[in-house]
């Protein structure tokens, strides 16, 4: 369905609380998908990067307001995260994409797990390489040099 939004209070069968749960999931993919080393924070810039990508600009009063609840390294807590992201001027452009970025994120951490054949959270070269076959050491190399921020030989 299309255009069901989060504040929407009745669409075609649908409750409100059940419409915000789905953007509750997909804000909550979002934030697990860029929490990169799993430890529970997340970057304030990466995620004001990610909410832009999807065309979710966030007023820059926001951003300050977030980067002044952030640790020393620029990161904030899941919780604390979601808990402002609930209560911020950008969550009605959130909850009209809710639906694309949950399916989105669902279908990335489908292909992730897929290709994570040891569970570790990273996809290594010969991991990738396993999971889609056909592709030479050449292409391989050439995705993780292209995705491997921290060129470590590891994609999370």
């Amino acid at each position: 369905m299309a255009g069901i939004g989060c504040g929407a209070v009745w669409l075609g069968g649908f409750v409100r609380d059940s419409i915000t749960k789905k953007c509750e999931a997909a804000l909550g993919n979002i934030i697990d998908g860029l929490d990169d080393d799993k430890d529970g924070r997340v970057n304030i810039d990466t995620f004001v990067h990610f909410m832009a990508s999807h065309d979710i600009i966030i007023d820059p009063y926001e951003v300050q307001e977030m980067q002044n609840l952030a640790d020393e390294k620029g990161e904030l807590g899941k919780n604390a995260l979601k808990t402002f992201a609930k209560h911020s001027w950008f969550w009605n452009d959130l909850d009209h994409q809710a639906e694309d970025i949950f399916r989105e994120s669902n279908k990335a951490a489908v292909a992730f797990n897929a290709m994570d054949i040891n569970d570790d959270g990273y996809v290594t070269k010969s991991e990738f390489g396993q999971a889609i076959k056909g592709l030479s050491e050449t292409q391989i190399k050439g995705i993780f040099n292209k995705y491997d921020e921290s060129f470590d030989g590891k994609l999370t």
